[in-house]
Formats: structure tokens, sequence, C-alpha cells
């Protein structure tokens, strides 16, 4: 027997639906995505672009993220995020940190080599370093 999300074979116990129409729902969520690549973007990223994170983030100013590729950051990567309007800081293999303004960031989701994209959350310490 195949389990997918709770579902077994073509029908899922749980809401008493076909695994075919489920799959139906997935498709239109899909053709609502503002922007190739949306699916590279994580929760917060996401809010950050639909604006509901519009105090925390105007375009004007640039946003911090983590950004899995799927290859490692060589100099084509970096000149590929640096058009795209990403301003990358630190890069270990595959992963880099940097900044851009969010309208910058259909463009680097549209990269082929970029897997996953995460808004950096700034650490913060009880007492002084």
């Amino acid at each position: 027997m195949i389990v997918a999300g709770g579902c077994f074979a073509s029908f899922c116990a749980s809401a008493g639906t076909p695994l075919n129409k489920l799959r139906k729902v997935t498709v239109s969520k899909r053709a609502q995505e503002p922007f190739a690549g949306w699916e590279k973007l994580d929760l917060r990223s996401k809010q950050i672009w639909l604006g509901q994170k519009d105090k925390l983030a105007p375009d004007s100013k640039a946003v911090n993220f983590i950004i899995k590729t799927k290859v490692p950051v060589l100099k084509n990567e970096k000149e590929a995020f640096s058009k795209a309007g990403f301003k990358y800081r630190s890069v270990i293999k595959n992963i880099v940190t940097g900044s851009m303004p969010v309208s910058a960031l259909k463009d680097v989701a549209g990269l082929g080599f970029v897997e996953f994209i995460e808004a950096a959350v700034p650490m913060h310490t009880k007492g002084k370093i």
C-alpha cells in the first residue's frame, strides 16, 4: 500500500477526496504563484514579497537572505547574483549570505542554480559580547 501525506493509493482517507482532485487543487494554486521560482522561497520571504512585512522591509531597504544553491558558488554564479541585484557577503560552497531589495527577489529566485531562499533573521544576544 502506498502512503502519501496521509492518503492511501487513490483515496485520501482523512478528507474522503480522490487524489486526482487534490492534484488539481495543487496545480491551480501553482498557477496563482506570483513568479517562476516562488516555490524556492521560505514563508517569511513570501510574506515579505507579498507586502505583509512592509514595515520591516520596504523595497528601498535591503533585506538579508541566506541562499542554498545546487552547485558550489564560483565566479559565474557570483556574477549572476550581482546582475540579479543580490549583494553576496559570505560564500561557503553552496550556501551564500547577502542582501537585496525585495524587488530583486523575483530575479534571484529565477536563477536556475538557486535551490532555496530564506529570509535571514538577526540573532540577538542577551548580554554584551
